[in-house]
């Protein structure tokens, strides 16, 4: 079967025994109302910019969207579960909530009231008590045996924890020293637990990358000065680019891991470096590498990361949870700062897709088989892309595996690590066993990726159209975005498909 996502005949009779008013039942409960809106405007795909109100009808396709595509906290049944009227009562209310009006004030067959997007600073207090935190968590990062060293690039100053011996020579140690890079809009210091498990196993390098205003990295502008700054995604490339050149002269080889933005960056990097360079590349949950051709990425990148309760509720023990609330703080913003990557890179990463070539080196790729920030595609897919590689679904596990599932990471990278050292493995020093030990919730149980992988439904994504083909009945999951070209894998969406 094959409909259309645009046409009326998309909506269904209607769920039953539902009250749509209430969306927060029904939508992502970890965003707030002006995050959903927006979210519902992507999804709507209205060429309306953002400073233009979205009338009722383009409102409730979006909505639909958002519930049909299995972002809603309700398992999709059906593709006919929600109705017209349902759709068009749960939009207003949401736009309703996300610009604080009533719904009386808008007439039935109007346009929605814009959300608020406000960004507000915190107050003072809270500010310099941020700064503090910032401080006494990069001591305690420093203590912990990860310490600062800052290192001047082209492009600015960067921060980087690390493990390795003074005098600073990272190939001294008998196991290649391992890159860890941070996603958006987080530090450096979010990667620093898992930098820590691994110190024991071979020197580990985490840079605060340039901008976001998160770490403790400054950049040189366009001007000279020096300063925060929005990079462009090139710019991230090079500057990570030259950054590693200054820590590993002399085309010294080193291992690459990246989460998120940064296992976007990791891989570009792989593809770019001269053969050799990069001798492993470990990407978790990485940007770019399965976007499904959206011209806006439309997740919202903050949402996880509103507040310490996402550590607390993670199962990890109070003090270190605490010490990962303080080390990571700039990730606790305002829930009114609405950050969308749509409005950091206006063409979406879907223009800067991974998939140009595969990388032969050999790679492992680890995503949480429940990210609904960075879907993911079929196995066959992710595999195709790293045709040297093995990959691996943490069960359960989101877009904060870096957090939520650690210990896996660490059991599933180690080994991976070890099979290339010339030296034997040696058995992990007491602090790692007392690390892990105190992390033992974090580790969950995975889910081998298969190559090639059994038959899924089939997706088309395009600015200008959904489609979406079933197959054996099956229904649209997070991790069930399955291309259907090379075209269609570099996010360009085939003419005869719009």
């Amino acid at each position: 079967m094959r409909k259309t996502f645009q046409g009326a005949s998309a909506f269904g009779t209607g769920k039953p025994a539902v009250d749509a008013r209430n969306w927060q039942d029904f939508l992502i409960s970890t965003f707030t109302a002006q995050e959903l809106a927006e979210e519902v405007r992507e999804f709507s795909f209205s060429p309306k910019n953002r400073e233009q109100a979205l009338s009722v009808a383009e409102a409730a396709e979006g909505i639909r969207r958002v519930l049909e595509l299995g972002l809603g906290r309700v398992p999709v049944a059906s593709t006919d579960d929600w109705s017209r009227e349902q759709c068009v009562t749960m939009a207003r209310r949401l736009f309703c909530d996300a610009s604080e009006k009533l719904e009386e004030d808008v007439e039935p067959a109007g346009d929605l009231p814009l959300p608020n997007r406000q960004c507000l600073p915190p107050p003072l207090p809270f500010a310099v008590a941020m700064m503090l935190g910032a401080a006494v968590g990069r001591k305690v990062v420093n203590f912990l045996g990860l310490r600062s060293r800052w290192v001047t690039t082209p492009r600015g100053e960067f921060h980087v924890y690390h493990s390795v011996p003074a005098p600073w020579d990272p190939c001294q140690s008998a196991r290649t020293p391992i890159v860890v890079l941070h996603g958006m809009c987080v530090p450096g210091s979010c990667m620093t637990t898992l930098g820590l498990l691994l110190k024991g196993d071979r020197p580990v390098v985490i840079p605060d990358m340039l901008g976001w205003d998160y770490g403790f990295s400054s950049a040189r502008t366009m001007r000279g000065i020096v300063g925060r700054y929005q990079p462009s995604l090139e710019e991230h490339i090079q500057s990570v680019a030259e950054l590693l050149n200054a820590l590993f002269p002399g085309g010294r080889p080193f291992d690459l891991c990246g989460h998120s933005l940064g296992g976007f960056v990791a891989f570009r990097l792989t593809q770019q470096l001269p053969p050799g360079r990069v001798r492993n590349l470990v990407l978790l949950a990485p940007g770019g590498l399965c976007n499904y051709g959206l011209g806006h990425v439309i997740n919202n990148v903050n949402a996880p990361y509103n507040s310490a309760v996402h550590f607390l509720r993670s199962g990890l023990p109070w003090p270190i949870a605490m010490v990962a609330s303080w080390t990571t703080y700039r990730m606790f913003r305002s829930p009114q700062s609405i950050s969308l990557m749509g409005d950091l890179y206006p063409a979406g990463l879907a223009n800067y897709f991974c998939r140009r070539a595969p990388v032969h080196t050999r790679s492992l790729v680890i995503w949480g088989d429940d990210d609904f920030i960075n879907k993911a595609r079929s196995d066959e897919f992710i595999m195709e892309c790293i045709p040297r590689g093995e990959g691996y679904w943490v069960n359960g596990g989101t877009h904060s595996i870096i957090v939520e599932s650690v210990v896996t990471l660490y059991n599933l990278i180690t080994p991976f690590l070890a099979a290339s050292d010339e030296s034997p493995s040696q058995p992990p020093p007491a602090f790692t066993r007392a690390l892990l030990f105190l992390l033992a919730s974090t580790n969950m149980p995975v889910t081998k990726m298969q190559s090639p992988s059994p038959p899924r439904q089939t997706v088309y994504i395009s600015p200008a159209a959904f489609r979406l083909q079933r197959k054996g009945g099956k229904h649209l999951r997070p991790d069930s975005f399955n291309g259907i070209n090379g075209d269609l894998r570099f996010g360009i969406v085939p003419k005869s498909l719009n």
